[in-house]
């Protein structure tokens, strides 16, 4: 089973959402919010939660803040973005901060529904509007070189920290081949001869920083 939590201003949405994702009979909405206040509160208190998803233009503070305090604090939940906004440099944006999905408002509902199987299993997706949006708009492409999955990205933090893969593992609630293969992608995305070699290209291109 996945948990879900829900965080949009309108609550006639989340309602609706909440209908369709448990006509999946793997899929439970465990709570919800209206702005990221609320849901970093209960979120913070609530031991079941797999997934949340969020829209951009809360009250008060961004969607965007509530995947940064994620990321930072409780990186075993991950985040959707479930946005009616279609510009792709916020999807390349909440990608950066942590956000393992971009769905937008006019997908199918079958769409967000392989979001969250997708980012449960580890993966990312991006809904096919905005795949579109982003392959025909060349100032949304990424540097090829720092192309790196949130997964990856946290992977890579603890690489930098030292951590071995069996503890990298257990944190994020892999096995420790699972790691490894996360660690072979990042170094032949960055093209890094060795730990040290990709701790020193990490911090260059500024993919972590010390603490």
């Amino acid at each position: 089973m996945i948990h879900i939590f829900l965080v949009d201003d309108h609550k006639i949405l989340r309602k609706g959402l909440k209908f369709i994702l448990e006509l999946d009979p793997n899929l439970k909405v465990v709570g919800e919010a209206n702005s990221v206040r609320e849901a970093i509160s209960t979120i913070s208190s609530s031991e079941s939660m797999d997934i949340v998803i969020t829209g951009i233009n809360l009250p008060n503070e961004s969607g965007l803040e509530l995947i940064k305090y994620l990321t930072l604090t409780n990186p075993r939940v991950k985040s959707i973005v479930f946005s009616m906004n279609l510009e792709c440099s916020y999807a390349l944006k909440a990608m950066e901060i942590g956000a393992s999905g971009y769905v937008t408002k006019n997908s199918e509902d079958f769409e967000l529904v392989n979001a969250i199987l997708e980012v449960y299993q580890g993966n990312t997706f991006v809904s096919q509007t905005m795949e579109q949006e982003i392959k025909k708009n060349k100032a949304c492409t990424l540097d090829n070189e720092i192309q790196i999955s949130p997964r990856e990205l946290e992977v890579l933090n603890h690489i930098v920290e030292g951590w071995s893969n069996k503890m990298i593992g257990d944190i994020m609630y892999v096995s420790e081949s699972t790691v490894n293969t996360h660690r072979y992608h990042i170094m032949k995305k960055l093209n890094a001869k060795n730990t040290a070699d990709l701790v020193r290209i990490a911090f260059s291109k500024k993919l972590v920083t010390s603490n």
